[in-house]
């Protein structure tokens, strides 16, 4: 078994256009800079508002192993020069979380973590139905458990244009109620309701069903899920 394997999870949606620019410009550059790489496309199905949360859960447990590096990658970021590109092979230490592409206060768009650190957090949480603040959720996680967060471009840095292309987005993205719980009320929780909260709500407590399951390219799948 292959111990050093690279996965890309992207959340997908409604994207196709962000999809086909992905996998026609960034995709073969990605693939000349980082080794033993495979990519899964978790797309949700229709009929609910998106939850990127729990469709990278589904990602990590289509492959399930502690040993592999997994990457988020939103599918409308694309790196563009080789410092970029470089980033995601970087080396991780135990406890140690390695933010690609991400708003400095979140682990959104792309973030590097190691497998049996991701299922120590419990992955990201599974009810956030709706725009934003999974990806705050899950920095409280890192924090909760004393992971080390290296940042690498922030995304709205003056310069982040310099390293990744972010395609313009016109989807009409319905909000969720999750702000003031993860901004706010997190914050005031005792150590043991954090750790409830954690254990009761992520990879562990995933309800998701497999509809299609495809490889659309070499090293390249889609699954669509039923969520």
């Amino acid at each position: 078994m292959d111990t050093n394997k690279n996965i890309i999870i992207i959340p997908f949606r409604d994207r196709e256009t962000h999809l086909k620019y992905f996998l026609e410009n960034s995709l073969p550059k990605i693939k000349n800079t980082v080794p033993n790489l495979e990519i899964i496309i978790v797309e949700q199905t229709n009929g609910k508002k998106f939850n990127r949360g729990l469709t990278i859960n589904i990602g990590y447990h289509y492959y399930n192993n502690e040993n592999y590096y997994y990457i988020t990658h939103d599918v409308d970021t694309n790196p563009v020069n080789d410092i970029a590109l470089n980033m995601y092979n970087k080396e991780l230490k135990e406890k140690e979380v390695y933010s690609i592409y991400s708003n400095e206060i979140t682990l959104g768009g792309c973030f590097k973590i190691k497998g049996i650190d991701f299922k120590r957090i419990n992955g990201f949480p599974n009810d956030f139905w709706g725009w934003g603040c999974e990806d705050r959720d899950i920095l409280n996680r890192c924090q909760y458990f004393n992971y080390s967060i290296v940042r690498g471009i922030g995304a709205y840095s003056k310069d982040s244009t310099k390293y990744f292309n972010r395609l313009s987005d016109n989807h009409n993205r319905q909000a969720n109620d999750k702000h003031n719980f993860t901004y706010n009320s997190w914050n005031g929780l005792s150590k043991e309701k954090k750790y409830d909260y954690i254990s009761r709500n992520g990879l562990s407590t995933m309800n998701y069903k497999i509809l299609k399951d495809e490889l659309i390219q070499e090293g390249v799948r889609k699954i669509l899920v039923d969520i």
